[in-house]
């Protein structure tokens, strides 16, 4: 088989750092950081400048042909040696780790009718960069922080009560999204073509047939407020088999509704999933693989004919030629529903792939 590699550029502290020899890169819908290792080579004449240039949280930049697909901090580098042999790993997290690591800080730790982003951008003094989803135009009535908690969890909360992610990008800023980019990669993967070795799990352990959710109603009384149920099914699943969820915050009818549906769409998404791992870090037009788009993916033997959402990518390369095949990414694939997504036109993805869709 051809070996593919990438251009790979690692940049350091602004200078150009051309002495490694692995590379690992990581990138998913729902983390707020990319994250980056690699191996240093290393000799006795660049020892010295090793450890000058590796100190502290200095910047890294990596580009692929020219495409940027990490920017972060080094979070740790790992000197080692044996009676033959040194070695030096390099670990680095994306910009939007400072959210992870740090505590969310505010003069009150209250907000009333902010964006997601707003919010974001108020409780991280690091200076992370935040976008949101083209259009989502969210405004958050009311959100309190809980003493001592870390950007990362109050924005973790908030946006989970939306059906919303945290997924950190190329440039290192951290999108508020729902998920799907709404992109879609060129080509497919199809077994005996262009699908590499690949896996699916059919899981029906966390779906069941029927969702309920049960809250009130900040508004008004009686009845109508004060037991206010919303349901959902999955004819995928044979029932009687119920699940029941209690909201810890206020919500009308149709938000239990919402929910209900989320609940189910989410287990589904849970429980159909795929991985394949492809030569080459690029689709058939040369884009890289991407977090949160769609590829067709079609394979008998795994059950499986329709267009899948790419959740994770895990992508490494070796450096040197003939050590061990240049460079491949690992695809975690969900169904697309399971972030709020379509099932897309053509599927042709066998029964236990079934899951209910709203008009």
């Amino acid at each position: 088989m051809l070996e593919i590699r990438e251009d790979v550029v690692i940049t350091v502290g602004g200078e150009v750092w051309p002495d490694w020899e692995v590379v690992t890169w990581t990138a998913a819908i729902n983390e707020a950081a990319r994250s980056l290792t690699f191996d240093v080579a290393v000799s006795d004449e660049n020892m010295r400048l090793i450890h000058q240039v590796f100190q502290g949280r200095v910047d890294i930049v990596a580009t692929s042909n020219g495409d940027r697909f990490f920017t972060g901090k080094l979070d740790s580098k790992v000197p080692a040696q044996t009676a033959t042999r040194r070695s030096f790993k390099v670990a680095a997290r994306g910009t939007g780790a400072a959210l992870v690591d740090n505590a969310a800080v505010h003069s009150t730790g209250r907000f009333r009718k902010k964006t997601p982003v707003e919010i974001g951008r108020e409780i991280d003094e690091t200076g992370v960069q935040f976008r949101a989803d083209p259009g989502l135009n969210l405004i958050i009535p009311r959100f309190q922080l809980t003493p001592g908690e870390t950007g990362f969890s109050a924005l973790e909360r908030l946006t989970r009560d939306r059906r919303l992610t945290l997924r950190g990008e190329a440039d290192g800023a951290v999108a508020i999204t729902k998920g799907p980019t709404g992109q879609r990669h060129a080509g497919g993967l199809i077994e005996g073509k262009t699908l590499g070795d690949a896996s699916a799990t059919h899981n029906f352990a966390k779906r069941h047939a029927k969702y309920k959710v049960r809250g009130q109603s900040p508004d008004g009384d009686g009845a109508d407020a004060t037991e206010i149920e919303g349901e959902a099914e999955d004819e995928g699943v044979e029932g009687p088999r119920t699940r029941i969820l209690v909201a810890d915050k206020d919500l009308g009818k149709d938000e239990a509704k919402d929910y209900a549906r989320h609940l189910r769409d989410r287990a589904a998404g849970e429980a159909l999933r795929a991985q394949s791992e492809q030569p080459g870090w690029r689709d058939e037009a040369g884009t890289l693989w991407t977090p949160g788009h769609l590829v067709w993916v079609e394979s008998p033997w795994l059950d499986l004919a329709q267009d899948m959402l790419i959740e994770k990518i895990s992508a490494t390369q070796t450096k040197a030629a003939g050590e061990g095949g240049g460079s491949k990414a690992t695809l975690s694939f969900v169904d697309p529903r399971g972030y709020g997504g379509k099932k897309g036109k053509g599927s042709k993805s066998g029964p236990s792939w079934t899951m209910s869709e709203d008009e």
